[in-house]
């Protein structure tokens, strides 16, 4: 992204991403779980 020819070595960090997932995650699960928790 920096202009250069894909460097592996200028790949961004994957904590957010995962991060950003993990609390998709936890949002859904609290959803689903206030639907079906009487």
């Amino acid at each position: 992204m920096h202009g250069r020819d894909r460097d592996p070595s200028d790949d961004p960090p994957r904590w957010w991403t995962w991060a950003i997932v993990a609390a998709w995650l936890l949002i859904a699960v609290r959803i689903v779980w206030s639907q079906v928790a009487p």
